[in-house]
């Protein structure tokens, strides 16, 4: 399990900070056709939320769809996964 702290505003104006758990799988790139196989596609990597902090208490359950909607989050706790 990784662990990553932002910040982020849900209102767009206020900051909040956020520590948030999660998983990570990475993906794998595309393969191409062999003798038995017609190839397979490129899978993206996986990120999952497991518990979410804001400001020390944890998240309401707006609070973690706002971020499971952020694709610029997931491509942070992405990134931070894949270099840790």
């Amino acid at each position: 399990m990784h662990t990553y702290t932002t910040q982020h505003a849900f209102d767009g104006e206020n900051e909040h900070t956020l520590v948030i758990s999660f998983t990570y799988t990475p993906g794998t790139p595309a393969r191409g056709q062999t003798f038995s196989c017609a190839g397979e596609p490129a899978q993206e990597p996986e990120v999952e939320v497991i518990r979410m902090l804001v400001d020390g208490v944890p998240a309401t359950f707006e609070q973690l769809c706002d971020v499971d909607e952020n694709e610029r989050l997931y491509d942070e706790l992405a990134l931070h996964a894949a270099s840790s």
